[in-house]
């Protein structure tokens, strides 16, 4: 048995761990176990130069690679079954998406070049860091995206997103050109919304037309003016708004409204109308004093 390679169960059928550089033994065993799933990940022992293996294993279904040196992910390109990509790397290599037209489920570090992507019109899932854009047009294209995560980038408005009318789960992180949140409320089958550290986003009125909305998180955001109108949320089980976020007028009572809301988070001030200990049972003990 080789400890370099690690044999599990996963999503799509027998998965492979690659631990230390590549080696021609690992190619067999990988072929013998019919393994969907490969990750390459260089926080569990992968120190390779290079990944021109991938071009012997176009059966995989599921790539994870996550290496900060590499500097080609060419091989990627010959994975044309691939359904599940995961590629976080720091490689100037362009993705070419329309080499993988099965693709549902994509994580990946924005590569210049990598345009493709948005045609990619069966995606369910995106994660994205680090995008070059300005203009979020280049998301309305992916109508069928269930679940979308924005990282880091210098997107300058959301309006493409907001047409996106499947969206279960959004999360947005350190947009720190975006201003309005206008039209979010189009969403309207979205249950989970997370936002971080958007301190240019001041007024959330537009989230309490998320009727659906069961999850929200206001985390590290500043100012927000305020969470009158957050009663309309019938369905809200959990509102988080902790780290530097603070509600401008204070009321805190439109909380006591939310006859399912199960748990809460959120920073004490001195000019807030409700003390976190005040709701007993909903408060998340680890929020910070």
């Amino acid at each position: 048995m080789n400890n370099n390679i690690e044999i599990q169960h996963g999503i799509y059928g027998p998965k492979a761990v690659i631990k230390s550089k590549w080696h021609e033994s690992f190619l067999d065993e990988i072929l013998s176990k019919e393994v969907k799933e490969l990750e390459i990940n260089d926080g569990k022992g992968w120190n390779g130069d290079d990944v021109n293996f991938l071009k012997y294993l176009p059966e995989l279904e599921s790539l994870t690679l996550i290496d900060l040196t590499l500097k080609s992910v060419e091989p990627v390109h010959f994975l044309e079954n691939l359904i599940r990509l995961e590629l976080i790397t720091y490689s100037k290599t362009p993705v070419f998406f329309g080499l993988f037209p099965k693709l549902l489920d994509c994580g990946f570090e924005w590569i210049t070049g990598s345009d493709s992507l948005f045609e990619r019109r069966n995606l369910k899932k995106l994660y994205i860091n680090n995008l070059k854009k300005n203009d979020s047009s280049i998301f309305s294209s992916l109508a069928n995206l269930q679940h979308l995560s924005i990282l880091n980038s210098k997107l300058e408005n959301l309006h493409g997103i907001f047409s996106l009318k499947n969206l279960l789960y959004l999360r947005l992180a350190n947009l720190n050109k975006v201003t309005s949140i206008k039209d979010i409320g189009n969403l309207s089958n979205l249950e989970e919304l997370e936002i971080q550290r958007c301190k240019h986003i001041n007024s959330i009125y537009d989230i309490f037309n998320l009727f659906n909305l069961k999850r929200l998180l206001l985390l590290d955001m500043g100012d927000i003016e305020s969470i009158i109108g957050l009663e309309s949320l019938v369905n809200l089980e959990s509102f988080l708004f902790y780290e530097s976020t603070n509600i401008v007028d204070g009321n805190i009572s439109p909380l006591l409204k939310l006859n399912n809301l199960a748990n809460i988070s959120f920073k004490n001030r001195k000019h807030y109308t409700h003390k976190r200990e005040d709701f007993g049972a909903l408060y998340i003990q680890k929020t910070l004093q």
